[in-house]
């Protein structure tokens, strides 16, 4: 899976110059009438506010582009309540109603800007999961978590939200690669995402899809789709260039086929 971020950037006249260059690059996919084949998924999560228009534009586009309707659309957050008076919020059920099939929850920007606790992130994951949006639970340390070794107190202490019958995927974004230019090495990512898919096996949670966010680029991308722990990308600023990130779909692609 790749699901592009595009954070707090874009608007209109974007989405539809966007779409266009993306689904130019679009690799040529596998025959999607076939059973046992397997689609990389992509997932472009705008502002709310464009979800909208990026919907009716992949509607317009599948017209000329027949791979526009196997784009997802995904949120950047979603509220912890449900109807009711709460000014500036988006529902879950208010996403659904967009299209929204995924929405990213506990980025490491809302638990430090918006002082989302684990608490908090618990109840968005349960509202999520009650309108059958899938959950992207972002979880991921500091730089000084990591210096002082606390890297898996940290993920265990952000993992204890998930209640192992929820169907719940995972995006481990080491904080000191966000938007750094300076992704962790391999090795690092394999460390953590093994320990991740152990810490659910040890909990009665036979499989759980751990994507790799921080500094995911077209360079580097192959490389981490060619590790086993590794089911996924979360794309912050590259997926603003709608280039790189076909690319970077490319290389998801050319991985499920090998």
């Amino acid at each position: 899976m790749v699901v592009g971020n595009w954070k707090l950037n874009g608007n209109i006249a974007f989405v539809m110059k966007y779409l266009r260059v993306l689904l130019a690059d679009f690799p040529e996919l596998p025959d999607l009438t076939n059973p046992n084949s397997q689609v990389s998924q992509l997932v472009l999560c705008p502002p709310v506010i464009l979800l909208g228009e990026l919907r009716m534009a992949l509607q317009q586009l599948a017209l000329e582009f027949s791979h526009a309707s196997s784009i997802q659309c995904g949120a950047q957050d979603v509220s912890q309540f449900g109807v009711g008076s709460f000014t500036g919020e988006v529902s879950a059920e208010q996403l659904v109603d967009q299209g929204c099939r995924f929405v990213i929850i506990g980025h490491s920007e809302r638990r430090q800007y918006h002082q989302e606790t684990n608490e908090i992130i618990k109840k968005k994951i349960r509202r999520a999961l009650s309108v059958g949006i899938k959950p992207i639970l972002c979880v991921g340390e500091t730089l000084v978590q990591r210096e002082r070794n606390q890297t898996f107190e940290v993920l265990s202490e952000q993992l204890a939200v998930i209640d192992s019958t929820e169907d719940v995927m995972l995006a481990y974004e080491p904080v000191w690669a966000i938007g750094t230019g300076s992704a962790a090495t391999i090795e690092q990512v394999v460390e953590v995402h093994q320990w991740i898919i152990n810490f659910f096996a040890r909990n009665q949670v036979k499989s759980v899809a751990v994507l790799y966010g921080g500094s995911v680029k077209p360079d580097n991308a192959p490389q981490l789709f060619a590790q086993s722990s590794v089911s996924g990308v979360l794309v912050g600023g590259c997926s603003l260039d709608p280039n790189a990130l076909a690319k970077i779909y490319q290389a998801a692609v050319q991985a499920s086929l090998n």
